[in-house]
C-alpha cells in the first residue's frame, strides 16, 4: 500500500482527493498540511511513498524542501507530484534540476491528480515487488509522459530507449541505425517503427500535452528516446 503525504492549500480540491482516496484499497493518505513542511523529517516520520506539493504555497520553502529531499538517503524512493500555478522558465529549470517529470498545471482537476497518484503508485509497486527491469522502468517513464501501453509505438520507443542506453557511445549511433535495430527486435520494418513512434507521440500530445512536452514543445522521436534513455540509466544506477 502506497502512503501519500499531501501538501495542498486548496480545501475543496483536498476534500475531493480525500473522498476519492477512500475508495482506493492500495492508497493511504498519511499526512495532510496546508503549508510547506519545515523539513524532510516530516516525510520520513510518516514513511511517505508519494509526496504531493503545490509549489505556489511558498516557493522558497518548496525549493529548500526539494533540495533536502534530493540529499536524503531515507527518501531516495520518494515519488513527488508537483502542482504548478504557472509554467514559466523558473519552473522548467526546477523540474530539470530535481527530475520532476510528474506534475499538474492549473486549473487543477481531482481526477488528473488521482491519475498522477496512480502512476506514481505503479512505480512504487515496481520497487516494492522487486520487478525492477529495464522494460518495466522504461515503460513506467513512457506512461508518465502520457504514452499508452496499447500502442505499438510505445513498445518501439521502449525498445529504442533500452537499446540506446546500452550503447557504449550512444551519441555516435544514428537514429536510422537505431530504428533498424528496433525493427529487427520486433520483426517489422524500419519505416513502420518510425511511423508508429510518431503516431504514439502525436497521440500523447493531443491528449496530455502537459506531460509529453518535456522540452516545452512537441518532442521528436529522438528526443523522447534520449529522455527515456537518460532517465532509465539514472534509475537503474540508483536502484
Amino acid at each position: 500500500m502506497a502512503r501519500v503525504y499531501v501538501c495542498l492549500d486548496d480545501i475543496v480540491l483536498l476534500k475531493q482527493v480525500m473522498d476519492m482516496s477512500m475508495e482506493e484499497q492500495d492508497l493511504k493518505i498519511v499526512g495532510i498540511t496546508t503549508s510547506i513542511p519545515q523539513s524532510a523529517t516530516e516525510l520520513i516520520q510518516q514513511d511517505a511513498d508519494i509526496f504531493i506539493m503545490r509549489y505556489a504555497i511558498d516557493q522558497q520553502k518548496a525549493k529548500y524542501l526539494l533540495e533536502e529531499i534530493a540529499l536524503s538517503e531515507a527518501l531516495v524512493n520518494l515519488q513527488i507530484i508537483m502542482m504548478f500555478d504557472e509554467m514559466d522558465s523558473d519552473v522548467f529549470q526546477l523540474m530539470a534540476q530535481y527530475d520532476l517529470h510528474t506534475f499538474l498545471a492549473k486549473p487543477y482537476n481531482p481526477h488528473e491528480l488521482m491519475e498522477a497518484i496512480h502512476s506514481k503508485n505503479r512505480y512504487h509497486k515496481l520497487v516494492e515487488n522487486g520487478n525492477w527491469t529495464s522494460e518495466s522502468v522504461a515503460g513506467r517513464i513512457l506512461e508518465e509522459l502520457g504514452l499508452p501501453a496499447h500502442l505499438k509505438g510505445y513498445n518501439y520507443l521502449r525498445t529504442a530507449a533500452i537499446l540506446f542506453s546500452q550503447q557504449e557511445d550512444p551519441l555516435q549511433l544514428k537514429m536510422g541505425t537505431l530504428y533498424a535495430m528496433v525493427a529487427k527486435v520486433h520483426a517489422t520494418t524500419q519505416i513502420r517503427v518510425e511511423k508508429c513512434m510518431r503516431t504514439a507521440i502525436a497521440y500523447a500530445y493531443r491528449h496530455c500535452p502537459e506531460l509529453i512536452c518535456v522540452y516545452n514543445t512537441k518532442p521528436t522521436c529522438s528526443q523522447i528516446i534520449h529522455y527515456v534513455s537518460e532517465h532509465l540509466k539514472l534509475t537503474m544506477l540508483t536502484y
